[in-house]
C-alpha cells in the first residue's frame, strides 16, 4: 500500500501509513518529500505547516515560512505571523526585533491591509510571551507604523483605513483620534511600495 500510495505520488497518505506502522523515518522522508513538492510551486505556507504538524521539525517549517515571507505572494503575511509565533514561543528578543523591522520595511505604505493584519495579530498574540513593557515598546511601533499610512493618502484613506489599520481590539478613543488626524490631511497619490 505504501508503495502504491508513493507511485501514484501521495505522499502524505504514505507517510501516515508509515507512521501507523511504526515506520517514522520513512513517514518523515515523505512528508518532506510532500513538502518539497508545495515548495516548488512556491506553496511556502502549505508546505510549512505540512512539515510543522506532521513532523516536528520546526527548523525547516521555519525556512518555508521565512521563503514565503520573501516573496510577498498572498499568503506572505500568514508565513510573517508564523514567524512571530516561533520568535515568540522560543523567547528570541533579537530574532523579534529584526522580524518587527523588516516587516515595517516590507509592510511599508500603501501595503495597509497586509500592515494591519501582521501589526494586529502581533499585538493579540504577544502578551504573555513578553513582559508588559515590551508589549508596550510594541503597541508604540504599531502607532508609528499605522500614522505612516494615514499619512500616505492615496486610495483607501479616511475612515476605511483606519478600519483597516486599527481593528476593534483597538481602544475607541484611539480609534476616533486616528479618524480626526485623517480627516486633517489631503488626499494624495499612493506612496509607491518599496521593492522587497
Amino acid at each position: 500500500a505504501v508503495r502504491l500510495y508513493e507511485k501514484c505520488g501521495e505522499d502524505v497518505k504514505a507517510g501516515d501509513l508509515l507512521r501507523k506502522i511504526g515506520d517514522a523515518v520513512r513517514a518523515e522522508a515523505c512528508y518532506l518529500a510532500a513538502a518539497n513538492k508545495l515548495a516548488s510551486r512556491r506553496e511556502h505556507l502549505q508546505a510549512g505547516d505540512l512539515i510543522r504538524t506532521k513532523t516536528g521539525r520546526l527548523d525547516l517549517a521555519n525556512e518555508q515560512y521565512c521563503a514565503g515571507w520573501r516573496e510577498q505572494r498572498s499568503d506572505a503575511v500568514v508565513c510573517g505571523q508564523r514567524l512571530l509565533d516561533g520568535v515568540l514561543a522560543r523567547g528570541d528578543e533579537e530574532a523579534l526585533d529584526l522580524l518587527l523591522a523588516d516587516a515595517a520595511g516590507r509592510l511599508a505604505p500603501p501595503r495597509s491591509t497586509d500592515a494591519g493584519r501582521f501589526f494586529n495579530y502581533a499585538l493579540q498574540v504577544s502578551p504573555g510571551f513578553l513582559p508588559d513593557d515590551r508589549v508596550n515598546d510594541l503597541r508604540d511601533l504599531v502607532r508609528v507604523q499605522f500614522a505612516a499610512h494615514l499619512r500616505a493618502g492615496g486610495s483607501g484613506t479616511g475612515r476605511v483605513k483606519v478600519d483597516t489599520l486599527f481593528d476593534r481590539e483597538w481602544p475607541a478613543a484611539v480609534r476616533r483620534d486616528a479618524t480626526f488626524a485623517v480627516a486633517q490631511l489631503r488626499e494624495t497619490p499612493a506612496a509607491t511600495p518599496p521593492p522587497p
